[in-house]
């Protein structure tokens, strides 16, 4: 899996004449870009070399029982145990897309709920947000693919990479206690 099959459920949907392939397509990437943060993050943490694939499932219990991971929490987390930033990789751009995002995650959220959006949204203008969303996220996969050998959407991030990661804070997640700490720490 990779950035161009994993957003080709988009596109098809974007390529209906479906009323709500607007909605339907916004939806499905921002679900898409938190899951490629999501994997990004639990990539790292399983680098440390305290563990092994017999802690893959308690690695995934300390994750799932976390109520309060979302989208910030990851690029926190990532921030917080990756030797650069996410935004030191992704570069100039960052500020003004994370802004975007943000500002799409608002909308979902009034869209979760069944309410309207105060920009009266278009389905124009929620395809130009699918645009951006698909430009972070393979702009995310591409610096990510250099950086760490791992995009975000290749299925099992619990593998050991070909590639050297250095870490830093590796004590902030050096045992399974340790890691729960460090998703009370950056969960919002």
């Amino acid at each position: 899996m990779d950035f161009k099959h994993e957003f080709g459920t988009v596109d098809l949907i974007l390529n209906t004449d479906f009323e709500t392939r607007g909605v339907d397509a916004f939806i499905l990437s921002l679900i898409k870009i938190e899951k490629q943060l999501r994997r990004i993050f639990t990539h790292l943490v399983y680098q440390h070399s305290s563990y092994s694939t017999k802690d893959i499932n308690e690695l995934k219990s300390a994750l799932e029982t976390n109520k309060r991971m979302y989208f910030d929490s990851f690029i926190l987390g990532i921030n917080k145990i990756s030797n650069s930033t996410i935004k030191d990789l992704y570069g100039e751009a960052y500020e003004e897309d994370l802004v975007s995002l943000n500002k799409y995650k608002n909308y979902r959220n009034k869209i979760f709920h069944g309410q309207l959006t105060s920009e009266k949204l278009s389905r124009k203008d929620l395809i130009e947000c699918v645009d951006d969303m698909k430009k972070w996220s393979e702009r995310v996969a591409h610096v990510f693919t250099i950086n760490i050998n791992y995009d975000g959407f290749k299925r099992n991030s619990y593998h050991k990479s070909t590639k050297t990661i250095i870490l830093k804070n590796m004590s902030d997640f050096e045992s399974i206690e340790a890691y729960k700490n460090l998703l009370n720490e950056i969960s919002r």
